[in-house]
């Protein structure tokens, strides 16, 4: 499985940040999990980009909750992130940020699996904005 990841990891360089690197990639594949409620190990960092910056930045995946999805076409959606109110993240929460992950459905060893191609940090403004009236997931789930 690890090799077919950096097999895939490779045909996605071209539009990864140059700071990106395989290794946070396959940490980053934690983050479907966090989606289904699957407890992560607290030591998996996520590493995500922060496009006004140029920078990439980490959060323990413990931190964060997933709040919602997003269909972009029928096989690449946005998973989005907040941190957890209640292990708050020094850095995290003064950016005022959600996380927005992109992930494809892949076919990988005769299964279709959710892959993480990238992590960003974007403004919570623009979350509310662009986003958050397609992801209510949680309302919706709940009845």
């Amino acid at each position: 499985m690890k090799d077919l990841l950096k097999s895939y990891y490779a045909e996605l360089t071209a539009a990864l940040p140059a700071l990106y690197t395989p290794k946070d990639f396959c940490r980053n594949q934690v983050l479907p999990l966090l989606a289904e409620e699957v407890p992560v190990p607290s030591t998996k960092k996520i590493t995500y980009y922060i496009e006004e910056l140029d920078k990439l930045e980490t959060i323990p995946a413990c931190a964060l909750e997933f709040c919602g999805y997003e269909t972009i076409d029928a096989e690449h959606y946005f998973f989005f992130y907040k941190a957890d109110p209640q292990k708050l993240y020094g850095k995290f929460k003064k950016l005022e940020r959600v996380l927005r992950a992109t992930i494809a459905l892949v076919p990988l060893q005769g299964f279709m699996r959710l892959l993480v191609q990238h992590v960003e940090a974007i403004p919570e403004s623009c979350f509310v904005r662009d986003h958050h009236s397609l992801t209510n997931y949680r309302q919706l789930m709940a009845g």
